[in-house]
């Protein structure tokens, strides 16, 4: 595939999982965090989303999958204020970054994950 098309690719993956996950559910974890506060982290096998209130305007939504070889992970910047605007996102290999967004939204909404104390 061309950049383009891993381009567009992660962004229907993120679109997904914001309208699946984050609108749905994860947002009302996220807008109780506080500057400051511990981060919000929910577990599943090798898949991690780690929430952080980051600023005042946006909230840190990182999404991991610890590999043997290397992590895979994605860092979503959601802006309170304008939940309308599309997060900025953060990636490092693009093809198995879309991969395991696809996973942990599949998972999230079969309710697999776990919060951390």
């Amino acid at each position: 595939m061309t950049q383009e098309e891993d381009f567009y690719w992660l962004q229907l993956a993120v679109e997904d999982f914001t309208r699946r996950v984050w609108q749905r559910e994860l947002s009302k974890f996220a807008l109780d965090h506080e500057i400051g506060m511990p981060e919000e982290t929910f577990i599943y096998s090798d898949y991690y989303i780690v929430i952080n209130r980051t600023t005042e305007e946006r909230i840190s939504v990182s999404l991991i999958q610890q590999l043997p070889s290397e992590p895979v992970m994605v860092s979503l910047f959601y802006f309170i204020d304008y939940p309308q605007i599309p997060p900025e996102i953060l990636h490092w290999n693009i093809s198995e970054s879309v991969e395991m967004l696809d996973d942990i939204t599949e998972l999230w909404t079969e309710n697999l994950f776990v919060r951390k104390y």
